[in-house]
Parts: C-alpha cells; structure tokens; sequence
C-alpha cells in the first residue's frame, strides 16, 4: 500500500515537472523571441541615431545660411566707389558686382566665382571670400 501510494506520488511529480518542463520551453521561445526584438530595436535606434546626427549637421548649416541670408544685406551701387576686396576703385571698365551671398560689391576679378546657393535654382556670382566660406562647408558637409 504505502509503495503505491509513493509510486502515485512520483507519478504526480513526473506529471507537474513535464508541465514545468513544456512551461520552461514556451518561456524559452518567448526569451528568444524577445531577444531578437530587442536586437532588432537597437539596430532602428542606431539608424535613427545615425539620421538625428545627420539632420542635426543639416539643420545647423540651414541655420548659418539662414542667417547669413539675414545678415546680408544688398549693397547700394552709389555707396560703393571701391571694391570691398582689392580696393581698386570702380569706372567704366571696372564694374560694379553684387555677391549673391554677402550683398556687398566687388569688382569682376574679385567676383568671378559661381556657385549653387539655396535661394537660387542656378550657379550665382559670389566674392571671392564667399566662395571660399561655400566650398569649405559644402566640404566639410560631405564628410
């Protein structure tokens, strides 16, 4: 009798760890799959990271130009008698330029560069000093 009833214990204990056991399997494939998620997760949250930086870098060139489209102001032609850059004075043959990113006057030695700028759908003439501000940003910009 008491064999029986220990054998039916045991049966009982086999029967409650096959349960745990088949619990610990369905846990085991939720763990996994949770892991994965996770994985998964932390790859979008590099590549969001990746884009903020990006935008980030964008927004901030967005602001200098925009401020530097605020700051600039366009240069009248009869205060300009000399050109901002070399100095030589402007006549007949020495004409008048406006940079399309500063708005100050320069003569065409000291202009004579083009350059794509977000206000315009075409390359415009820029100074000297501007083109070489624009081609360090659009550089520093790809990098």
């Amino acid at each position: 009798m008491k064999d029986r009833e220990s054998l039916a214990q045991f049966q009982r204990q086999i029967a409650e760890l096959q349960k745990k056991e088949d619990e610990y399997e369905v846990l085991k494939g939720a763990h996994i799959q949770l892991i994965s998620t996770v994985e998964n997760q932390e790859r979008t949250l590099e590549e969001l990271g990746a884009h903020l930086s990006e935008s980030k870098l964008k927004m901030a060139d967005l602001r200098d130009v925009s401020k530097s489209l605020r700051d600039a102001q366009w240069a009248p032609d009869k205060e300009a008698s000399h050109c901002r850059l070399c100095e030589k004075e402007f006549s007949i043959s020495r004409r008048r330029h406006h940079c399309r990113h500063c708005g100050n006057i320069f003569c065409h030695s000291c202009s004579d560069n083009t350059m794509p700028l977000p206000s315009s759908a075409r390359p415009v003439r820029v100074c000297d000093t501007c083109h070489t501000q624009l081609l360090q940003r659009y550089s520093n910009s790809e990098n």
